[in-house]
């Protein structure tokens, strides 16, 4: 199958940091009631499990979805596909902001997550449609640390923020942010931005490469490990050291800051030391830990 030619749009410098702050905004609502745990359990009267499950779950759909959306929706335009996305997760926001009980914001998490299954992995598609070869892997790098930036630098500062003001505030804000985000997107990407055409044969050819099946496998186990830790680890903190706000926010920096370094070593890595290289030093770090 024929690689679908390169789609210039009027800046790639905006497109990146279009789908760059897009992600952002993305990672922000699905880790976010990790920083809000504390005072969403209160609130809604339910258990620190019961609220972690709400990235549990958001991280289900991610796994399901973000396949059987990308199959589905291979023959829509990029641009209006990731637009789409984000009023979704935008409108799932705002929802989640007036949620009167938990088993009423769970179902629209799950709703709206749909919104993030579809967005980060189309806007990697996106810009390998925008690149040429010598910059795409650096650029889809680039594009992915907008989750490391939101666990970084938002989630800390929603820690925070949740002590300071109601949390469905904060729901609202993501909410606005996607909005922008989704306007940008309409402003920023090309029209007419078509992936090759995905068939049912195509699952059969990546189950048929083991570098593949080998990427999918690791990233797997380090994504479990990773969504098992993080939903937890401010109510842990509270419960076990008594940490204070500004402690937890510090602690969930930490935790973020550690991820934005490495996503930035990768970018500006991955061209000269190759996708599958990058890969395997990435995972020996986290082994080594």
């Amino acid at each position: 199958m024929p690689a679908p030619a390169v789609v210039k749009p009027v800046s790639t410098r905006a497109a990146l940091i279009v789908l760059f702050l897009g992600n952002i905004f993305i990672g922000s609502g699905v880790l976010a009631p990790a920083a809000m745990i504390n005072t969403m359990t209160a609130d809604l009267n339910v258990s620190s499990v019961a609220i972690g499950a709400l990235i549990g779950w958001g991280a289900v759909v991610l796994c399901i979805g973000a396949p059987l959306f990308g199959f589905f929706t291979n023959q829509v335009d990029r641009r209006t596909l990731l637009a789409a996305s984000l009023l979704l997760y935008a409108a799932g926001h705002a929802a989640s902001a007036f949620a009167p009980d938990y088993t009423t914001l769970l179902i629209i998490r799950l709703a709206m997550i749909s919104g993030a299954a579809i967005f980060t992995p189309q806007a990697a598609s996106a810009v390998a449609l925008m690149m040429p070869d010598e910059k795409r892997s650096s650029a889809v790098a680039t594009v992915f640390m907008g989750w490391a930036v939101a666990t970084a630098v938002v989630i800390p500062l929603t820690s925070i923020l949740a002590e300071l003001m109601d949390w469905r505030v904060i729901y609202g804000a993501l909410g606005a942010g996607s909005l922008l985000a989704a306007i940008g997107v309409l402003m920023a990407l090309p029209a007419k931005l078509y992936p090759a055409r995905m068939s049912l044969s195509t699952w059969g050819e990546v189950i048929r490469r083991p570098a593949i099946v080998l990427l999918l496998a690791s990233t797997s186990i380090q994504i479990t490990g990773q969504f098992v830790l993080f939903p937890y680890l401010a109510a842990e903190l509270r419960r076990a050291s008594s940490a204070n706000p500004s402690e937890v926010a510090l602690a969930l920096g930490f935790y973020g800051a550690a991820g934005l370094i490495g996503s930035i070593v990768a970018a500006r890595t991955v061209n000269s030391l190759g996708a599958a290289r990058t890969h395997m030093i990435c995972l020996a770090i986290m082994a080594s830990g």
